[in-house]
């Protein structure tokens, strides 16, 4: 009997584990400056160590303590909350300079404080855009856009999902917005290595894109959406009323069609992510331009 009931102690302390791990809230920081993290919710409290802008912390308790501050001229509304650092410092902060992950799992591609190398910057006539925890393809860590669109090149194995975008106006702007969508292909299978260029030009293609959605904020930074590949094909299969499948042919790239469209064999891939960035002053769009970015499926 006693070894029953700890076996079921066992069981249901393994099921809080997980239920826990699942619900973990992961935080961004983004105060410049550095955020203060003291030992009790009160800005008399001893701090513990300040924590550096994009530090990522997660969420251990929340407090119903608010708390108002005035940060260059900007009156700041929030909550004290309890995190902990992924290097063990636990305390409290002002919930004000946080940012909420979309996913619920620790950041292993994280870079602290303002390190060039960790980071994309892009400009423009009207602002620059810096994308934190992301490099793109090549060596050059600022680009520039001198047309309405930018088309850059994913660095491998540096997803753009759930990154963190600031932009820096260099003209009077009351506001920004950036939207988000995804650039879809759909492509028949060759049967073999062997097709020809009269295969290709005749084989099934589909291609499109959703409309395209504003995207979370936090006065001028703002937070990418993660891609979700498996969620996003079986939206495509419904949406498109086709058929899923599991076909293995012998091909020179891509081997395994996981689609039927027009009765044919076919692969799916999100191909870009495609963001609109822009700019507004009086109520009005004073700035329009597109980031067109190709993701990167390995070497």
């Amino acid at each position: 009997m006693l070894n029953t009931k700890l076996l079921l102690s066992i069981v249901i302390s393994l099921i809080v584990s997980v239920s826990f791990a699942q619900k973990q809230e992961f935080y961004t920081v983004t105060a410049h400056s550095g955020l203060s993290l003291r030992k009790e919710p009160s800005l008399k409290a001893d701090k513990i160590t300040l924590l550096s802008f994009n530090k990522e912390v997660h969420l251990v308790e929340r407090t119903n303590i608010a708390l108002k501050v005035t940060d260059k001229g900007v009156l700041l509304s929030g909550y004290w909350a309890k995190v902990e650092t992924l290097d063990g410092y636990k305390g409290y902060v002002f919930d004000a300079y946080l940012f909420k992950r979309n996913s619920t799992t620790e950041n292993l591609y994280l870079c602290e404080g303002d390190n060039t190398r960790c980071k994309t910057k892009i400009t423009s006539k009207n602002f620059d855009l810096v994308i934190y925890n992301y490099l793109l393809e090549g060596s050059d860590i600022e680009q520039k856009i001198d047309h309405d669109t930018l088309a850059v090149y994913e660095y491998v194995f540096n997803s753009l999902g759930d990154k963190l975008i600031e932009i820096f106006p260099n003209t009077p702007t009351d506001s920004v917005a950036i939207y988000h969508t995804l650039y879809e292909s759909i492509n028949e299978l060759p049967p073999n290595h062997n097709v020809g260029d009269e295969w290709y030009a005749n084989r099934v293609v589909w291609e499109g894109q959703e409309e395209m959605k504003r995207i979370a904020r936090k006065g001028y930074l703002f937070r990418i959406p993660d891609t979700d590949y498996e969620g996003q094909e079986n939206y495509r299969l419904q949406k498109m009323e086709l058929r899923d499948t599991l076909v293995i042919l012998e091909s020179e790239f891509s081997r395994r069609a996981t689609l039927v469209y027009k009765n044919k064999p076919c692969t799916y891939l999100i191909n870009k992510i495609i963001l609109k960035i822009v700019l507004f002053n009086n109520g009005k769009e004073i700035d329009v331009k597109y980031l067109d970015v190709t993701l990167s499926y390995g070497c």
